[in-house]
């Protein structure tokens, strides 16, 4: 190791002799301005040698390998979010010191949701399932309170707006009224899913839970709503990080694979992590997508690339994908209509698209050469999402779909 004298005490370094000999070893010219050396920038595998000098440098100094110690860092942020901040507890300003210092101000009706731990929040649930059972009781007309601010405040020493005042939204189970049955059915229907999705230890996204009451909620954005709602209700802020369900239940450590999430459309990063996984570890690629002909053109897109990067595909392709899933001969064979599986209706402009959209692809040539794929795509007259299995069962996907696909091989 380098070292220098400071103070009669030796410093060492990160970079080591062996990395120096490699660093003098890469070839790469000098251009002499003026009797002066300028460096042209190094080549990227220098990155590369850093990095690996500075992962051994804290497994042999701290004990631990550095991906751990940022996995551990990570973990213990989203434990408690608001436990882990630099500054120092006792000066962090928030909204209930300024409260209580001076309880006169224009500040004392302000508030706010706050995080809470999954036992808190059940007991919430409890509380509020409580006084529901007490409304029949004392027959009154079930009903839900929904706080929301009466008037916003910009509070200077938090550097934000915080809500003034509570306007009680008061969504009565009434019957003969239509549209306010509807809000309080809603609201209740989330408040028994997401308090079984807590006590259960289970998850389910947005998009999932839109396909799964359809007929409660038209669009995403209101179950965004509800769910705004019943924070407001709980008085808990919403969850401040993500957990896929394939992490949660250690999904790949079962099945023994790499689980990569796509964004929708294949991004470049992803193509390209597909691409080295695929020609450095020589590993066999399934894709999930949904059922349809856009899933299907998306699953084309990774195999063989996309028109408007065609002069860069060979580093974006991925060879030998296999199709995992969902063909349209699932709802068949996992019988998912008899157990409240619903189609998803398109309207006859989207139908019209789609079939075009179909015919495009069963022309090409990629699709010919592949008669089992062509077989599949011809009998895609249902569209069925990947989310929309989760009004089967919350853990059908993991538990019963994929575990079926994987262990019998069934990918085309």
């Amino acid at each position: 190791m380098s070292s220098d004298q400071d103070n009669g005490k030796e410093k060492s370094s990160i970079v080591s002799d062996g990395l120096v000999e490699k660093l003098m070893s890469v070839n790469y010219q000098r251009k002499r301005e003026g009797g002066k050396g300028k460096v042209i920038k190094p080549p990227p595998c220098l990155h590369t040698l850093v990095d690996e000098t500075i992962i051994s440098h804290f497994e042999k100094e701290k004990g631990l390998k550095a991906k751990e110690r940022i996995l551990e860092s990570l973990q213990s942020l989203t434990l408690n979010p608001e436990q882990n901040t630099d500054e120092d507890d006792t000066d962090k300003i928030t909204l209930e010191k300024l409260q209580e210092s001076n309880p006169s101000s224009s500040y004392k009706d302000c508030w706010e949701v706050k995080w809470m731990s999954r036992e808190d929040v059940i007991k919430k649930f409890e509380t509020i399932y409580g006084e529901f059972d007490l409304q029949k009781n004392w027959g009154e007309r079930a009903h839900f309170i929904v706080p929301q601010p009466r008037e916003t405040i910009y509070v200077n020493e938090l550097e934000c707006i915080m809500a003034k005042g509570k306007h009680e939204v008061v969504c009565y189970q009434y019957f003969k009224n239509y549209k306010e049955n509807f809000r309080f059915t809603k609201l209740d229907t989330l408040l028994n899913l997401v308090y079984n999705l807590r006590t259960e230890y289970m998850q389910m996204n947005k998009r999932g839970v839109h396909y799964a009451y359809e007929h409660l909620f038209n669009t995403e954005a209101e179950v965004d709503s509800t769910l705004d709602s019943i924070c407001a209700m709980l008085g808990c802020t919403p969850a401040p990080y993500f957990k896929d369900w394939s992490i949660e239940e250690k999904f790949h450590e079962e099945f023994k694979c790499i689980i990569i999430t796509g964004s929708g459309e294949p991004d470049i990063a992803t193509r390209i992590i597909l691409n080295m996984l695929t020609s450095a570890l020589k590993l066999e690629v399934v894709v999930l997508i949904d059922c349809n002909p856009y899933g299907f053109e998306i699953l084309l897109t990774y195999l063989c690339g996309s028109k408007k990067m065609a002069y860069n595909s060979r580093n974006l392709r991925t060879r030998g994908i296999k199709w995992l899933g969902i063909w349209p001969t699932d709802l068949l064979e996992y019988h998912m209509e008899d157990y409240g599986f619903q189609e998803k209706k398109m309207t006859d402009e989207e139908i019209s698209i789609a079939e075009k959209k179909l015919q495009r692809l069963l022309n090409k040539e990629v699709v010919k050469n592949n008669p089992k794929w062509q077989d599949l795509l011809q009998k895609m007259t249902t569209r069925i999402q990947i989310e929309g299995l989760s009004c089967i069962h919350l853990n059908f996907l993991n538990k019963i779909y994929l575990k079926e696909k994987l262990q019998n091989h069934d990918w085309v």
